[in-house]
């Protein structure tokens, strides 16, 4: 066996190895950017509940429709005691009752940790995707010089 040939051997073989690993980072960066929406979403929540917090804050007492979901589709009349009180989720299917200044509060501190998370799952992200680009980039440098061997060989 020739060393030309081992070495086209070699270097087959580790464009192999470069495409399993794109593919495996590719799956991770699916993973990754689905971290991002999920979290993203859930900061959408938080301040849509923030701001319906302060809508009822300014309408205590006052008879009114709240709807039971984000399109409108039903609705249920409520009397909003003076002041009310607020269920507020505090983790693991735990809710805790507490006054319309402290449930925003509360909702105030989720926001800035789910921001921080996704700060971070964006940092991961976008290591992901700088690795996936330099394997990318080694892997098409690669094919080439396979091209050049495989042309000047045949």
């Amino acid at each position: 066996m020739s060393t030309q040939q081992v070495d086209r051997e070699k270097l087959e073989q580790t464009v192999r190895q470069l495409a399993e690993q794109l593919e495996e980072i590719k799956s991770y960066i699916e993973i990754a950017q689905n971290r991002v929406s999920s979290i993203a979403s859930e900061i959408e929540e938080v301040r849509a509940s923030y701001e319906s917090l302060s809508w009822i804050e300014k309408r205590s007492s006052e008879d009114t429709i709240v709807a039971l979901d984000r399109r409108g589709y039903a609705f249920v009349k409520a009397n909003l005691s003076n002041p009310p009180k607020i269920l507020v989720s505090i983790g693991r299917d735990y809710v805790v009752e507490l006054p319309i200044d402290k449930a925003k509060s509360v909702l105030s501190s989720r926001e800035k940790e789910l921001m921080s998370a996704l700060r971070d799952a964006e940092a991961d992200l976008r290591k992901l995707l700088e690795l996936y680009n330099q394997l990318n980039r080694k892997l098409r440098e690669y094919l080439s010089i396979l091209a050049q061997t495989q042309s000047s060989s045949g």
